[in-house]
């Protein structure tokens, strides 16, 4: 009965691993074919710097104890 458990559970972690599997290199393909067909270089530098002020500002709210003293 505990064997029959076991494998029951093993078949819906495979099966929800498989499902992962398909959602990341879903997003993986959505990403590229996203990147891939905008021409200019320059659109692309301007996100990635956006993202990195964006982390920049997660960044700096880590090093204060409210967001009063925030100074950005």
């Amino acid at each position: 009965m505990e064997d029959k458990m076991q494998q029951n559970q093993k078949e819906k972690n495979a099966v929800n691993y498989f499902l992962l599997g398909l959602v990341l290199s879903g997003t993986a393909i959505a990403t590229y074919c996203a990147y891939a067909s905008e021409p200019e270089i320059e659109s692309r530098k301007s996100r990635i710097t956006q993202t990195t002020t964006a982390f920049d500002g997660i960044r700096n709210m880590r090093n204060y104890d409210t967001l009063d003293n925030l100074k950005l």
